[in-house]
């Protein structure tokens, strides 16, 4: 210990200085990219968010069309008094269900309940 020059404690101090400044020049040059990241997804993929959320929307709202023709088909069957065995009994009532849980119109609700007052379904 007797033998530390000032030179030394300064060339070691000059080491820790250097150090610290290139920590934070990466940490500064970090956040420069952190914030030009998050300026390219604002602009870039919120467009394409946009895109997915509308087609999500179209994809939504043919599945319920689609839904609503086989139930309206369906139910026009029974109503006719077409045979329809147990398995398109089982989808009509998957295909209701799914129908249902998606807030589906009143009138095919109304339409299987006068079916199963008649005792059709």
């Amino acid at each position: 210990m007797e033998s530390i020059t000032i030179g030394q404690i300064m060339s070691v101090c000059g080491v820790i200085v250097t150090i610290a400044g290139f920590v934070a020049f990466f940490w500064k040059m970090f956040i420069n990219l952190k914030k030009y990241l998050t300026k390219i997804i604002v602009t870039e993929l919120e467009p394409i968010k946009e895109k997915i959320d509308s087609l999500d929307e179209k994809i939504d709202k043919t599945d319920m069309e689609a839904c609503k023709n086989y139930l309206v088909r369906f139910l026009a069957d029974v109503e006719r008094g077409n045979l329809v065995d147990e398995i398109e009994r089982q989808r009509f009532w998957e295909q209701y269900e799914h129908y249902t849980k998606n807030g589906g119109n009143s009138y095919i609700h109304q339409k299987v309940d006068s079916l199963k007052d008649k005792k059709l379904l």
